[in-house]
């Protein structure tokens, strides 16, 4: 082999392995904050016995569940009771739920998503909040799409946090 062939193969590999090491940090830095398969809202499992209100937003209609002791009720019914067991698989998934990808933080591509505001007057999808006695917000969502994952077996669903743009 000749001169110019080895300095040729060197500065093929160390190309390789510039794009390799750029190519690894840019995968690392797109999955450190919501990991594959990390908890979306981490530590609210351990906060489920804390939730003492429950909002549904969807433009002009809300419904506010909030707890009484061991009974909860409709806010906006003057207190009717609710039925926990019809509410507590929403919030035991909103606990579990489970990142897959970061997607867009432009505004307007979230109806593509079904993450647009929930308050909107023409709002399609529900916002969710829970919240504990004091009034501090545990969770806060909206609800989008839901679609097949990649490999066709699980639903997933489009959400984003309520005031955060991704």
């Amino acid at each position: 082999m000749n001169k110019k062939n080895i300095v040729v193969l060197a500065i093929i590999t160390l190309l390789v392995v510039v794009i390799t090491v750029l190519l690894v940090q840019r995968r690392q830095a797109a999955t450190s904050d919501d990991a594959l398969g990390a908890l979306f809202f981490r530590g609210l499992e351990q906060k489920l016995n804390d939730v003492a209100t429950v909002e549904i937003v969807q433009g002009k209609n809300r419904i506010t569940l909030q707890r009484d002791g061991e009974i909860w009720r409709f806010k906006e019914k003057g207190g009717y009771p609710a039925d926990f067991d019809k509410l507590k698989p929403l919030v035991l998934s909103i606990a579990n739920l489970l990142s897959v990808e970061a997607k867009t933080t432009k505004p307007d591509q979230y109806a593509k998503l079904g993450v647009t505001d929930p308050a909107a007057e023409d709002a399609v999808h529900p916002g969710v909040t829970l919240k504990d006695a004091g009034g501090t917000t545990l969770a806060a969502l909206v609800i989008g799409e839901a679609h097949d994952s990649d490999d066709g077996v699980r639903k997933q669903v489009y959400v984003r946090r309520l005031n955060e743009a991704q």
